[in-house]
């Protein structure tokens, strides 16, 4: 779907339910409620409508308040309907013709209830098709309804929290990446969501198929676990050889992707998350992989796994190889110039996360639950390795794609085979994981003693330069990379005397915006404060603003949002902007330039300021669309 198709779409339902916000209120009670109620919720997508909702809060097209309140009466009077069902039809509810289909079900519900008691109801909510069922069971069980009360009160409140968060974010980032990149980035998520799901079904589609197929010379020695395993893995090497070859012969640096995720981690880098990065770059790097390979291979040997050792040699050291032909034959570079050119791929996820994923599977032969809770652990290893080679900027976005899919690749096609890994004693393979716990713990303890790797590139801080005006910035950019307003508004003074500027011209002084816990409060007691600021504050210098002041008149709303230059000893820069009010931020009308938003002339008095002229802004078609004039108020205390 090309970008600017979705553009009516995403014009029309913000404009909608702004103008209808009671359907939006109700449509999101309503949803919650069909999620509480008794199997119809466990059909029902809840997690994908509930995204939509929490996209519609973070935009600010539906009241944040309104919204999660009739949230959570749909959710409360849902669960008590599925109590009293279960209550009322204990003795024929299980041979219902309705519930026959989901009986099973309403069985591992009945499990899970005998083994947590009331806490069932809390965790019951977000264990997949049981959400909806453990109210009703609980009716069955005649489970005191106090204590039932008591116990979903909090669990609605959880719930909600949980299932709308990343729609709010998604909703609150569409406001500062813009509408061409947002769309782009929807539309993806949307086709990345589809792919999801017939992911996970996949398993159960080739036990359908593999029944038809057994008689096939190739299938006939594979179960359906196997072939799962084979299907997913030529699935994901075909799609990395795909998807690098689609954006072969683009700069790295040029493409979406890449630019959306350096710019976004260019401004949420901290020095608690490059420490981090630091750390987990070292204990999981080419040397750890080396050093385990090493030890795993020597106890391996040492008990005349003769074979297991010889494969175990071949696959990994071909493995580092290959990874290092490619990375030294091509050259890419990395984001970060300093760390030199070799991006692509990452041999930090390509190697060790690899690694890892191999001995889950060694170790699932003996003890399938401590191997499935080690290859879950190599997941969120990947995922943790994945953001801090981000952070440090040793990789573009794509390199991390590429190489998570080619190791998950290759560790699916190889797992396809597990069945030939020979019966390894459980004494054998606590020595193994011995051997690599006596490698990673002394890494891990060495680790601040070593020399740190070299720190990410950052943003230049934005400070005026020989006492002139002129050389600050006139335009702001997102976290995304892509310009999102002007900067309008310079004044040179302390702090004490820019906020006596605004409040000698009736404007009234809004809490700051420091995370997104106080941006929340401050939705639900200043409405006009959440029609122009996203949950996710605008930054400068990668800092939130420190000073919001707003003004209401009948027909319009002004906000400042002011950010220090340097340290604000020299003076403030910020963007003043008069929106139409009460109609949202995110009406139909922002899809065209307004003249009006952000021409400093339209918002305070012309002999109040000293006029800086730059070159004029137009910005057509997307969230944050202005046209400007360049016009910029220098007000000196």
């Amino acid at each position: 779907m090309n970008t600017a198709d979705l553009l009516p779409y995403i014009n029309s339902i913000s404009g909608f339910f702004l103008e209808h916000q009671f359907l939006g209120i109700f449509f999101a009670g309503f949803i919650s409620f069909i999620e509480s109620l008794a199997v119809v919720g466990s059909i029902i997508p809840g997690s994908i409508v509930m995204t939509v909702v929490g996209c519609l809060l973070g935009i600010g097209a539906i009241p944040i308040s309104y919204t999660i309140l009739s949230i959570f009466i749909g959710a409360f009077v849902g669960d008590f309907i599925s109590y009293a069902i279960g209550a009322y039809f204990k003795d024929h509810i299980k041979n219902h013709r309705w519930i026959q289909p989901y009986k099973h079900w309403l069985l591992h519900g009945e499990a899970f209830m005998r083994k947590h008691g009331a806490l069932s109801i809390l965790i019951g909510r977000f264990v997949g098709p049981m959400r909806s069922m453990i109210p009703m069971i609980a009716g069955i069980a005649q489970m005191n309804i106090a204590i039932f009360t008591l116990a979903i009160i909090p669990t609605i409140i959880l719930w909600a929290i949980v299932y709308l968060t990343p729609g709010v974010l998604l909703g609150a980032l569409s406001v500062d990446m813009g509408e061409s990149l947002f769309s782009y980035f929807l539309s993806r998520s949307l086709i990345i969501i589809l792919l999801f799901a017939i992911w996970h079904s996949l398993h159960t589609l080739i036990r359908i198929i593999h029944p038809h197929i057994q008689h096939i010379k190739f299938f006939s020695h594979l179960n359906s676990t196997d072939l799962t395993h084979l299907t997913k893995g030529i699935l994901l090497i075909s799609s990395a050889l795909i998807f690098i070859f689609s954006i072969n012969g683009i700069h790295p640096e040029l493409h979406w992707i890449n630019k959306s995720a350096y710019a976004f981690f260019l401004t949420q880098t901290t020095d608690l998350s490059i420490s981090f990065s630091q750390f987990m770059s070292v204990i999981m790097g080419h040397t750890t992989f080396l050093l385990l390979n090493a030890a795993t291979i020597i106890v391996l040997y040492h008990h005349r796994y003769i074979k297991l050792t010889l494969a175990w040699v071949l696959m990994f050291g071909g493995l580092f190889c290959i990874t290092a032909a490619i990375k030294y034959g091509l050259h890419i570079p990395r984001p970060n110039p300093l760390l030199g050119a070799t991006s692509f791929p990452s041999g930090h996820i390509l190697l060790t996360v690899t690694l890892f994923l191999f001995l889950s599977t060694l170790i699932e032969t003996k003890s399938f639950a401590i191997g499935s809770a080690v290859r879950r652990a190599s997941f969120v290893m990947m995922m943790l390795i994945a953001l801090t080679r981000l952070i440090l900027q040793a990789h573009w976005l794509s390199d991390i794609i590429f190489s998570s899919m080619l190791s998950l690749g290759i560790w699916h096609v190889a797992s396809t085979w597990k069945h030939l890994i020979p019966n390894i004693t459980e004494k054998h393979l606590k020595q193994v994981c011995a051997s690599i716990l006596l490698i990673l713990i002394p890494i891990m303890a060495i680790q601040p003693h070593l020399p740190d790797a070299a720190l990410p590139k950052l943003p230049a801080p934005i400070e005026m330069r020989n006492n002139n005006p002129n050389s600050l910035p006139f335009l702001r950019y997102s976290r995304f990379g892509n310009v999102t307003a002007p900067l309008n508004f310079i004044y040179l003074g302390n702090d004490t005397e820019l906020t006596e500027f605004f409040i000698d011209n009736n404007w009234s002084a809004y809490p700051t915006s420091g995370s997104i816990y106080q941006n929340i409060i401050t939705l639900f007691q200043f409405r006009e404060y959440q029609e122009v600021l996203p949950l996710l504050p605008p930054l400068v210098n990668n800092k939130p603003p420190v000073k919001i002041f707003g003004k209401v008149t009948d027909d319009s709303a002004y906000i400042a949002k002011i950010w220090a230059i340097g340290d604000g000893s020299k003076g403030y820069i910020g963007t003043l902007a008069k929106e139409t009010y009460p109609e949202s931020f995110f009406s139909s009308k922002l899809f065209v330039c307004q003249k009006h938003r952000f021409n400093i002339s339209n918002i305070i008095s012309s002999t109040k300021y000293r006029s800086i002229q730059h070159s004029t802004t137009d910005r057509f078609g997307s969230l944050d669309a202005f046209c400007w004039d360049g016009e910029t108020a220098l007000i000196r205390s």
